[in-house]
């Protein structure tokens, strides 16, 4: 997962998940010129996005809860505040996971298409004496 920086004059929101508050400035730097994001970098910033998710979907329950048409829809939405707290941990763990498994997926894949590269620029280089003569 690598997080790409989109420089923007307009304010954030302070649940914004807007990349130049996770990534240090050499980090910008090195990015803006084109170079892979580290693939550990995701686990420094998971807890700073884990954060800006729960308060995010907290404000945005707490906002539809406001709106909600008659009582009944509103209490969903607390309801759904409370089980949301209360499955904190659980989610957390959940959503690391996930994004731990993208990561070594990438890595995976990064990996096999390093060799498939590989492979493929031999068998152009070779392919005469791959071929069986005619």
């Amino acid at each position: 997962m690598c997080l790409s920086h989109h420089p923007s004059k307009d304010t954030h929101s302070r649940h914004s998940l807007h990349t130049d508050q996770f990534l240090p400035e050499a980090e910008l730097t090195k990015h803006q010129q084109g170079n892979h994001c580290d693939l550990k970098r995701p686990a420094s910033i998971l807890p700073k996005i884990k954060i800006a998710l729960f308060a995010h979907m907290d404000d945005e329950l707490l906002v539809r809860a406001r709106d909600a048409k008659n009582n009944a829809e509103q209490h969903e939405f607390f309801a759904a505040m409370s089980y949301l707290k209360k499955a904190k941990n659980t989610v957390s763990q959940q959503f690391t996971d996930e994004v731990t498994d993208q990561v070594d997926n990438f890595r995976d894949l990064n990996a096999r298409l390093a060799v498939a590269n590989i492979i493929s620029r031999s068998e152009r280089a070779y392919q005469s004496y791959l071929s069986p003569p005619m």
